[in-house]
């Protein structure tokens, strides 16, 4: 039975990442306008309605310039849904968490697509699936001050850097995913999740140094190391949590 799940987890989180590809790229469209003559060449879809029920399998070939995106994006998705199947058959959870957990690992993956590739993120929408999932945690059993504390810590701790950034270091759909994660998470998750973004920053940065050498030229989108941060707390948060704190 688990085997059977984890490959029809695999399969359908596989399509579904392939899936995004045209989802994401008719977002952008909506939230941003027409792209350009370029973009529209390479792109034709942002033109069809039917880009929304379009499964986009031909941009695995190899000629193909969005090829290596298209592996990342249904490797995402067979990895967070093989993920949520394997910790949902080992802690015997209820359906009703796996529902939850699926739903959100999903909303995370879309969310780093879309601000990895468009760098947008749609601060209403995001909001919204934050109090939904906020409401959802709480429903399965989270405490309300927990959800509301969550949100408020990271929502504070990363709207302070976007705002002495000026939105060089953070920008302004950021700090609303920040908020939305918290809700989602509750406490002690929130903290758990801004310490995971930040040890997925270094990396990056040290990246950054050795190409440009300087911390000053960083700019990489800021949504999908959020997403790592949160994907982390997620699988073992309550861990990470009681070994530094006891």
């Amino acid at each position: 039975m688990f085997w059977l799940g984890l490959c029809a987890s695999v399969v359908i989180g596989g399509v579904l990442g392939t899936w995004f590809l045209a989802l994401i790229d008719g977002v952008r469209c909506r939230l941003v306008g027409i792209p350009d003559a370029r973009e529209t060449a390479l792109y034709p879809l942002f033109e069809a309605p039917a880009a929304w029920a379009h499964l986009p399998f031909e941009r695995f070939s190899r000629t193909h310039p969005d090829r290596w995106f298209a592996f990342l994006a249904a490797g995402g998705g067979m990895f967070f849904w093989g993920v949520a199947w394997s910790v949902f058959w080992l802690r015997s959870g209820s359906i009703g968490a796996w529902i939850w957990s699926i739903l959100f690992l999903t909303g995370l993956l879309f969310t780093a697509l879309l601000d990895g590739r468009w760098r947008v993120l749609p601060v209403e929408p995001l909001f919204a699936a934050g109090v939904v999932f906020g409401i959802g945690r709480w429903w399965l059993g989270g405490s309300l001050i927990s959800v509301l504390y969550g949100a408020f810590i990271m929502g504070v701790f990363f709207g302070v850097q976007s705002y002495l950034s000026r939105g060089k270091w953070l920008g302004s759909g950021d700090p609303i995913l920040a908020i939305a994660i918290g809700m989602a998470l509750g406490w002690p998750l929130a903290p758990v999740a801004i310490y995971a973004t930040y040890m997925a920053v270094i990396p990056l940065l040290f990246v950054q140094l050795i190409r440009v050498r300087s911390f000053h030229r960083v700019r990489w989108p800021f949504g999908p190391l959020l997403a790592i941060g949160a994907f982390v707390a997620w699988v073992d948060g309550q861990a990470i949590w009681h070994f530094f704190v006891g």
